[in-house]
């Protein structure tokens, strides 16, 4: 086609899809319709930036003069202003006339109201003249001789005292009162005996283990035992704490031990249990109540821990006091060659012995009925006559009292006691203790009450029963917990349960803890405690004596300190990972490897929504994100669908 202009192109019309294009692909050249192209399908890029504005095009040229505009209509103006006054003419001469006769005086006016009061004077100085001395006092007058007592006149003599009249009749008993209805029935007790979780730190055999009431929920523990075919080997004893389980009547019927185990290698292992009555040193026996064998053992097949039940009778017994306690010793025997026998306790897989020592809690008595009315009270007999009193012979006159006489002179006030004061029993009301608050310190003693002067203590210190530990009056707080596990000084410690009416708590050293459980921890221990006996836990103030260089992690002063959720009652300076509890613990004040000090002081750390008012999580799972709803006032977790949050 010739060359054109662009103005004699024909204008184009809307686009078809249909049109022809060249483009070049892959470094070929090719025809194709802009449909095809269209239809690529690709994602709309972003927005291009805004281009800079084009230059402001020239003025252009001024329009032609419009048409002059109709006159407008005249109008009459205003009046204009006043002009100004024209000035005054001369004064005339002044010609006085003579002076009138002078008028009656008018009456007077009332008078004005008075003017406002003037400010008061400055006062003067006051000037007070001085005391005259007191005049001395006179002498006391000599006291007067006091009158003579007059004679007593004579007693007349007593009338005869008229016989007593009988005692009437006793009045009939009145009927006893309905019985009062029975009280509600208490909370039946459970069918099972007593049961005793058999608690170990673990070890190869034979061992000694605990008898508890409360399961250890610490980290699991094992128990190794090397087998033969020929003679049992003894897993290990379990004894009952001091005092328990306090009853002398055993009923009859079979005890059960569930026993979590495995056996190694193809061989089977057989274990029972013997069940025997110690005295309160936990080791002489005093009788054996059952005892099982390898014929009644129960077979352990499988190298992977399960639990097994070995069941034996016990028939009815009466234990020798009230302060026996309860060994169960296990033992293991192969069927053949050597295997390694394995039993497991503690976390979750708490071994434990079902016996049939009553533990049944029997319900609550109901109210006691009303008592019935009392019967009326027979008449009481007349009363005898009494015989006529004598007349009193008269009194004689008391002669005058003499004027008392002056008081002597009070005593000077007796020394108080020094040194030491015993064998008083209390002190009574008083107003206030004084304490030397410079002496040097006292030595520690259980009940000792005595101030310390040190620059970092400066109050009075407290000597806490055990004698282990002083408590510093304002400045230290404690929590008295019972040990359900042995506990080491300085370990941290969890609550573990509470011991009922007597409103104890038992605790052991801390293990096992979830994210959300850092509040189990109480403290730190402030003393070594024995299992089933009585220690302070520090919750706030300062332990000393302990080995607080750190080992491997190297502390130093200042170093702050973590629960340990990898070591059974540790502290460490790492902060745990995630899935743990966080909690703040101590800070070390003097690092050494004997005699070093902590500050404890707990902060708990909180899991997302633990302890948030305004946060609700339910049902979390894996790719939730936490969104928040403006409807219900608070943030969720949500399901990440598609691209959409539901």
């Amino acid at each position: 086609m010739a060359d054109r202009s662009i103005t004699q192109l024909q204008v184009a019309g809307p686009l078809t899809g249909n049109e022809v294009t060249v483009v070049v692909q892959n470094g070929v050249t090719k025809q194709v319709q802009l449909q095809s192209i269209s239809n690529l399908g690709g994602p709309t890029g972003p927005t291009g930036p805004i281009g800079p504005t084009g230059a402001v095009g020239g003025t252009g040229a001024t329009g032609a003069t419009g048409a002059t505009g109709s006159t407008g209509v005249t109008g009459t103006g205003a009046t204009g202003p006043t002009g100004p006054t024209g000035d005054t003419g001369a004064t005339g001469p002044a010609i006085t006339g003579a002076t009138g006769a002078t008028g009656d005086t008018g009456a007077t006016g009332d008078t004005g109201p008075t003017g406002p009061t003037g400010d008061t004077g400055a006062t003067g100085p006051a000037i007070t003249g001085a005391t005259g001395a007191t005049g001395a006092t006179g002498d006391t007058g000599p006291t007067g001789d006091t009158g003579a007592t007059g004679a007593t006149g004579a007693t007349g003599a007593t009338g005869v005292t008229g016989a007593t009249g009988d005692t009437g009749a006793t009045g009939a008993t009145g009927d006893t009162g309905a019985t009062g209805a029975t009280g509600a029935t208490g909370t039946n007790g459970i069918s099972s005996g007593l049961v005793l979780y058999l608690d170990t730190a673990g070890g190869s055999s034979p061992i000694s283990g605990d008898l508890v009431y409360i399961p250890n929920i610490g980290t699991q523990t094992t128990v190794t035992t090397a087998t033969n075919a020929s003679t049992p080997t003894q897993i290990g004893s379990f004894v009952t704490a001091i005092d328990a389980p306090g009853v002398t009547a055993v009923i009859g019927g079979n005890w059960n031990v569930w026993l979590y185990a495995s056996r190694s290698g193809s061989q089977d292992v057989r274990f029972w249990s013997e069940i025997q009555e110690v005295a309160a040193d936990g080791t002489t026996v005093l009788q054996t109540l059952a005892s099982g064998s390898y014929a009644s053992g129960t077979n352990v097949n499988t190298s992977i821990s399960s639990i097994f039940d070995f069941s034996v009778y016990v028939p009815v017994t009466t234990l020798a006091s009230t302060s026996s306690r309860i060994r169960v010793t296990l033992y293991a025997q192969s069927a053949s060659a050597n295997p390694t026998f394995t039993s497991y306790y503690r976390n979750g897989t708490v071994s434990y012995i079902i016996t049939t020592i009553n533990a049944n809690v029997q319900g609550e008595t109901g109210a006691t009925g009303p008592t019935g009315a009392t019967g009326a009270t027979g008449a009481t007999g007349a009363t005898g006559d009494t015989g006529a009193t004598g007349p009193t012979g008269a009194t004689g006159d008391t002669g005058a009292t003499g004027p008392t006489g002056p008081t002597g002179a009070t005593g000077a006030t007796g020394p108080l006691p020094s040194g030491d004061v015993t064998g008083v029993t209390s002190i009574s009301t008083p107003e206030y203790i004084d304490f030397n608050v410079t002496a040097p310190d006292a030595a520690n003693a259980v009940g000792r009450l005595y101030f310390n002067s040190d620059d970092n203590t400066k109050t009075l210190q407290l000597g806490l029963a055990g004698g282990n530990v002083i408590y510093k009056l304002g400045e230290e707080l404690y929590f008295r917990i019972k040990a359900s596990s042995t506990i080491t000084k300085g370990q941290v410690v969890m609550f573990t349960g509470t011991l009922g009416s007597s409103g104890g708590i038992t605790g052991a050293p801390a293990t096992g803890l979830l994210p959300d459980q850092g509040d189990y921890i109480i403290g730190i221990a402030a003393e070594n405690i024995a299992f089933n006996d009585w220690g302070y836990i520090t919750f706030f103030g300062e332990i000393r004596g302990l080995d607080t260089d750190g080992g491997s992690e190297a502390w130093v002063d200042g170093t702050i300190l973590y629960y340990d959720p990898t070591v059974t009652g540790g502290l460490t300076d790492t902060v745990p990972n995630a899935p743990n509890p966080k909690v703040k613990m101590a800070a070390v004040v003097h690092a050494a490897s004997t005699n070093g000090i902590i500050q404890v002081r707990p902060t708990y750390g909180s899991v997302l929504g633990g302890t948030d008012g305004n946060v609700q999580f339910t049902s979390l799972t894996g790719g939730d994100m936490i969104v928040y709803d403006g409807a219900l006032g608070y943030w969720k977790n949500s399901y990440v669908n598609g691209g959409t949050f539901t």
